[in-house]
Formats: C-alpha cells, sequence, structure tokens
C-alpha cells in the first residue's frame, strides 16, 4: 500500500507535463491580473500601470503559496492530475513549506 508513495524517476514527458501545468496556472494568474487592472485603471487607479506591475509579482508566488499549501494542487496541477505533497505522506505540505518551496522556486527562475 505504501509503494505509491515513493517517487518515480522524473522522465521527460512528466517534466513536460509538469511544465504545462505552471504555464496553464500562470496564464489563470495574468488573466485575472488583466481582468482585475481593467477593472481598477476605469474606477481607481490612472494609466500608469503601477498596480498590474506591483501586483503580479506579490499574486503569482500567493496563488501558489495558497493553493499548493492547503489544498496541495494548484488549478494547473489539478488539470494534469498532479499533486504535491508532505514527504512519505499524501498530505498536502502546508503552508511554511509551500513558501520555502516558491521562494527556491522563484530564485531560480
Amino acid at each position: 500500500a505504501l509503494i505509491t508513495l515513493v517517487p518515480n524517476q522524473l522522465s521527460f514527458g512528466g517534466l513536460g507535463i509538469r511544465v504545462m501545468a505552471y504555464v496553464v496556472d500562470f496564464m489563470l494568474v495574468r488573466f485575472l491580473l488583466a481582468f482585475l487592472y481593467s477593472w481598477l485603471v476605469t474606477t481607481v487607479f490612472d494609466s500608469t500601470g503601477r498596480f498590474a506591475r506591483n501586483t503580479e509579482t506579490l499574486l503569482l508566488p500567493i496563488y501558489f503559496i495558497v493553493l499548493e499549501g492547503l489544498w496541495g494542487a494548484s488549478l494547473g496541477k489539478r488539470l494534469f492530475r498532479l499533486r504535491v505533497c508532505q514527504a512519505g505522506t499524501t498530505e498536502p505540505p502546508g503552508i511554511e513549506r509551500t513558501i520555502i518551496r516558491t521562494v527556491v522556486f522563484g530564485i531560480l527562475i
């Protein structure tokens, strides 16, 4: 029963699926930002674009931290049936571990 918790070696196809899940997540966040930006520019802000640039750097990490930390998968990962788990369990990693994971990923890209 525990053999399913042992990670497999990452294949080229598995890496492609992970990249596609990230692209889906990135596009969802960009779409949300574009919608918020167009709404806020017409109601609150001027057209300098400050809101969109500053918010993008915060919203994408928050998106991953909340969804992966609490539920174990972002929307893109759910679409491709991927999960993020604590080592040796099937539980979501939690907010603290996901913050560290997201910071490390942000540094590497």
